[in-house]
């Protein structure tokens, strides 16, 4: 998990400190150690394809959250936000394949966190995110908000990077339904890493099953309606607008132009920004000032010069987004993530 964690974190030499001189990819962190690790893939026996750590008070003393803040600040936090140490979890490097992104998987792993750390009894988390990618306004849509005054620039993260707070028992944002579901589904999705025994008629508690038969009985006896979450093909506006009158839709999630303002969002990572937005632009058609959403300094916005953000090719335009869908382990629902939390 560290490896596939800095892999993407490292972004194709966005976050160069993720690489060692060797060539491999390292995030080693004593925080794994008595943490909670959460892993996203198609298939029980599949690749993994996300990941997020949610870390309990036994490793407080080593919070990210923390070490961000310096412990006489972050002390003092939880004395302004009335709670203890014993009960604020952390949130953290919640992270997507690139190839797997708009799949839904960030949603459901997001979702998955604060409903664990609610189980466990938490009354609060936090953790430390970054922001140009909207990283944060990714959170704020389970709950997180940001701390006032916390926002600086890393440099390990190359970006702006700000400390989010969630109270775990107020709403979770536009997921609350959601994270309501896992948070009553985490006793089945608990496995060993060698073994599982889930309390279940079909399983006898003495006899241990594969971490692959069980996860599939857990997606098929234990999870929701898995009919209410699954691909469909379609080809061509009209059969989409059949579709969406059949009554068989519920939601529309990463619709075509939420894809269009992501692209428009995100940055290919260049060799040099401006330490300071430069507003006005040139006339000569290619600038740099405050990209949509972003307040800090060191963003940019580039002109028809620039790279395709999708396929990362020199382009006078953006390739055209496509739609995918992916059947859901869980409880239905939509979204995408990118290299979210620090």
């Amino acid at each position: 998990m560290r490896e596939l964690r800095a892999r993407i974190l490292y972004d194709n030499g966005r976050r160069p400190d993720f690489r060692a001189a060797s060539g491999d990819h390292v995030d080693d962190q004593r925080l794994d150690f008595g943490a909670w690790h959460f892993v996203g893939r198609r298939t029980a026996d599949g690749p993994p394809l996300g990941y997020v750590r949610l870390s309990t008070p036994a490793t407080g003393e080593q919070f990210q959250s923390r070490e961000y803040l310096g412990p006489e600040a972050y002390a003092q936090l939880l004395l302004d936000s009335g709670l203890g140490t014993g009960e604020t979890y952390e949130h953290s490097r919640l992270v997507v394949e690139h190839h797997a992104r708009k799949l839904g998987l960030g949603v459901q792993l997001n979702a998955l966190a604060p409903a664990a750390a609610r189980h466990l009894g938490a009354k609060a988390m936090v953790g430390t995110s970054g922001t140009k990618d909207g990283q944060d306004a990714f959170h704020a849509r389970f709950g997180f908000q940001p701390v006032k005054g916390t926002r600086q620039y890393v440099e390990r993260y190359t970006e702006d990077v700000v400390l989010l707070l969630c109270r775990i028992g107020e709403a979770a944002g536009d997921y609350s339904d959601l994270v309501a579901q896992y948070t009553d589904l985490f006793p089945q999705l608990v496995v060993n890493a060698q073994t599982v025994r889930l309390d279940v008629p079909t399983m006898r508690e003495e006899e241990p099953h594969t971490l692959s038969a069980a996860l599939t009985l857990a997606r098929t006896a234990l999870a929701p309606d898995q009919e209410s979450w699954r691909p469909e093909p379609v080809e061509g506006s009209r059969a989409l607008r059949t579709l969406l009158a059949s009554g068989r839709v519920r939601e529309v999630h990463d619709t075509i132009e939420q894809q269009i303002t992501e692209l428009v969002r995100s940055r290919e990572p260049g060799p040099a920004t401006t330490t300071r937005p430069n507003w006005p632009p040139p006339a000569n058609g290619s600038w740099t000032g405050p990209s949509r959403g972003s307040t800090g300094a060191g963003s940019s916005i580039r002109g028809p010069d620039a790279s395709c953000t999708c396929c990362r090719r020199p382009s006078s335009g953006w390739c055209a987004p496509t739609a995918t869908g992916a059947r859901s382990t869980g409880p239905s629902s939509g979204g995408s993530s990118t290299a979210g939390s620090a």
